[in-house]
């Protein structure tokens, strides 16, 4: 087939996030995003956000008019997405209670780290678990 390709990689995971949370507005997604997967620009979302529209991959749940103290005025209006009829979520390796894990466990080895480096700043020198000094 000639041309751009149908499917997208950003389209995909903003699908695969849309299932996890339902429904969310551009901005929410490109929050979210960026947490979970490499950066993106938000106009790059915001594209996908229409094409996904024009595909059926997802659908407007609703329109909300918002108050708040904005630099451009007293309300926004925000578009709510939500998965369409031609999505397909691909299954997440993990829950989201284990993501969780994962980051304590990683919050774990940069302690460890920083153990090591105080370590080092002291003057001591660290022992090996099998007891050899390094």
């Amino acid at each position: 087939m000639r041309g751009r390709p149908r499917r997208s990689v950003i389209r995909q995971n903003m699908v695969d996030m849309l299932a996890q949370l339902g429904s969310a507005h551009g901005y929410a997604l490109w929050r979210e995003y960026c947490k979970q997967y490499p950066k993106v620009s938000q106009r790059s979302i915001y594209y996908h956000l229409q094409r996904g529209l024009e595909t059926g991959e997802f659908r407007i749940a609703s329109v909300k008019e918002e108050e708040g103290d904005y630099t451009w005025g007293a309300s926004a209006k925000r578009t709510y997405f939500a998965l369409g009829v031609r999505a397909e979520p691909m299954p997440l390796p993990f829950s989201k209670q284990q993501g969780k894990r994962a980051k304590s466990s990683a919050e774990e080895v940069q302690a460890g780290a920083s153990e090591g480096r105080s370590a080092a700043a002291s003057g001591r020198q660290r022992v090996r678990s099998d007891g050899d000094a390094p």
